[in-house]
């Protein structure tokens, strides 16, 4: 039955000599088996086991520590629901009671068996390091919270997954991107065993002895074995993922023929020995001595200092990939001697004297970025020199928004208007509403409508003034309607209508 656990106890492992534990084929099956059972005794007796006779008896059930990495949660729980019973001293028969805390502790010790699996370690006590309670409680804990990290980053991973996805690899200018995209896609996919499955494509097949790592998943990448089921099953994986981003594309043709093996390391190598051999190699090298002699940063119209930054450092990977690697001071050196912009003459003679004085501290990334920061600098100088000039323009009697004392509601140019604080906009546009007499944005249409009735008014009038005539021709028209007459306007009155019609009055009868 589950007991408290005692202090933390210091064990020791006398069938173990110095060193990595004993294997099969240098001691034998039977140590190696006895030596799983020991650990697991252990691991039973710091999870709340103190009766010999229960952890025998869980012994017997569960097999021995390496068989964890196999076992799953439901293995656990299936083993609560049937019972497990052990015999007492006097032959009683005893079901085992398992806590929640114990039934926990097994389910973690699970993830941590796992884990041992994913960098090809051995499950034992002893090349773990662990030796007494506190130090397995830490371990397996760790090892939980690194599922349960691992099982909320899924969901994440399938968006940023198709965000990074490199397309289809139609020719060799598109090999060293293609190719980031596609080790971006594999470090976020993981494999049956929830290692990132960029481990399949990793470049050494054995971990340099001594390497030290970041985190967990870098560790995994770095000593996952490339041999054994759960690898085939993720260079399937691998291989499938390579396949869709190449058929159809003359890269096909290079793996084409393994494609029977399924096996995404294998196609990947043969497309690096195409894409990366001597031809496409050369080819990628006179890129990089073409820009070498052609970039050049002149000033910030002409290229950004930040493009230019960038297309360098483009350059600076091609000649890596390539085994051309340009040295630091050869980088920096290019760079001072390609930047042209007058604006920076200063500020490269004094890099170079600060790059003399100590050349260590100085890499291209350092010299680049404080490039940057001077143009930065003289941007901002050049921005309040224009706002300077438009605020006060020379011969236009204006200052700012005021001209002879009164704000200015004339007409005002983008630059000028940007020029301007919002506070200062404001009182123009309210200056020039009240120029308007406060006309609201409707003013248009009811300025259009007016217009529309005073031209109906004027021909009422007309056709009055009309109807009076043909009525009493003898009368004189009143003064309004004499002068909404057609006939005298004044292009009428010599030789037009009215001309003719008095010279019709004058003329004698025959």
């Amino acid at each position: 039955m589950a007991e408290e656990a005692p202090e933390d106890p210091q064990i020791a492992h006398p069938d173990e000599a110095d060193g990595e534990n004993p294997t099969s084929e240098d001691s034998g099956d039977e140590t190696v088996e006895a030596n799983d059972k020991t650990d697991l005794a252990k691991v039973l007796e710091w999870i709340g086991y103190e009766s010999p006779t229960a952890i025998a008896a869980l012994v017997d059930e569960l097999g021995s520590l390496r068989d964890f990495s196999s076992l799953t949660y439901k293995d656990i729980s299936a083993m609560v629901k049937d019972g497990v019973t052990s015999k007492m001293p006097n032959g009683r028969s005893v079901k085992i009671k398992f806590r929640m805390t114990t039934q926990l502790a097994l389910k973690k010790t699970i993830d941590w068996a796992k884990d041992r699996t994913k960098i090809g370690a051995p499950i034992t006590l002893r090349s773990a390091k662990i030796d007494n309670r506190a130090t397995f409680l830490r371990a397996i804990n760790l090892a939980r919270e690194r599922k349960d990290i691992r099982d909320k980053e899924k969901d994440a991973h399938d968006a940023q997954i198709k965000a990074a996805s490199p397309g289809k690899l139609k020719d060799g200018k598109m090999w060293d991107d293609w190719l980031t995209g596609l080790q971006t896609v594999l470090t976020l996919m993981r494999g049956v065993t929830d290692v990132p499955l960029i481990y399949v494509v990793r470049a050494a097949e054995t971990p340099p002895p001594g390497d030290t790592y970041d985190s967990f998943d870098e560790e995994c990448v770095a000593k996952a074995p490339l041999v054994g089921p759960a690898f085939q099953a993720d260079a399937r994986s691998v291989h499938l993922v390579i396949k869709s981003l190449v058929v159809g594309e003359h890269a096909e043709q290079w793996i084409k023929g393994g494609f029977d093996k399924k096996n995404g390391r294998d196609d990947l190598l043969k497309l690096s020995a195409h894409f990366q051999g001597k031809g496409n190699s050369s080819k990628s090298i006179h890129d990089a001595e073409r820009l070498l002699n052609s970039l050049h940063y002149k000033n910030e119209r002409a290229l950004s200092f930040e493009n230019f930054i960038s297309k360098a450092q483009g350059m600076w990977n091609m000649f890596h990939i390539n085994k051309e690697v340009k040295s630091q001071s050869a980088q920096v050196r290019w760079l001072l001697s390609n930047v042209h912009d007058p604006a920076l003459t200063a500020t490269i003679a004094s890099l170079n004297v600060d790059i003399d004085k100590d050349p260590d501290s100085w890499d291209f990334d350092t010299c680049a970025n404080h490039i940057a920061s001077q143009i930065r600098k003289n941007v901002n100088v050049d921005k309040t020199k224009k706002v300077a000039s438009i605020t006060a323009k020379s011969g236009s009697g204006r200052s700012g928004i005021y001209k002879d004392g009164e704000i200015f509601t004339g007409t005002y140019s983008a630059a000028e208007w940007q020029a301007l604080s919002s506070d200062d906009r404001g009182l123009v546009i309210k200056a020039r509403s009240n120029k308007k007499g406060g006309k609201s944005k409707n003013a248009p249409k009811q300025s259009k409508k007016i217009q529309a009735l005073n031209t109906k008014i004027q021909n009422q009038k007309k056709e009055i003034a009309a109807l009076k005539k043909r009525t009493h021709p003898s009368e004189d028209l009143d003064s309004d309607s004499e002068r909404d007459d057609p006939k005298h306007d004044a292009g009428n009155s010599f030789g037009g209508r009215a001309g003719k019609a008095a010279n019709k009055k004058q003329k004698p009868a025959d």
